[in-house]
C-alpha cells in the first residue's frame, strides 16, 4: 500500500490517505500552506477489510509527523 500524507510545513499530518500499489497515480488536493507528501511506511500494514487497521492510521496521524528536509526562502533581489 502507498500512504500519502497531507502536511503542513512542520511537518504534522492533517490527513492520510492508503492507495493499492498498483493504482493509478493520483494525489489528494492540499490546502494552502500545506503539502502532499508520499510516505514509505513498511511497518505500517494496512488490511482495508480490517477496522484494526484504520485504529493505526489514526495513531500513525496522532503519533508521527513527516521529516520536512529543505527550507524554502526568499530569493535575493536582482542586481541591476
Amino acid at each position: 500500500m502507498r500512504l500519502i500524507a497531507i502536511h503542513d510545513a512542520q511537518g504534522s499530518i492533517s490527513a492520510l490517505v492508503v492507495q493499492p500499489p498498483n493504482s493509478p497515480p493520483g494525489s489528494p488536493a492540499a490546502a494552502p500552506g500545506q503539502s502532499v507528501t508520499e510516505v514509505e511506511a513498511p511497518d505500517v500494514q494496512i488490511d482495508l477489510g480490517d477496522p484494526a487497521s484504520f485504529e493505526r492510521l489514526v495513531e500513525v496521524l496522532e503519533h508521527y509527523r513527516i521529516e520536512v528536509k529543505g527550507k524554502l526562502t526568499n530569493k535575493p533581489p536582482k542586481a541591476g
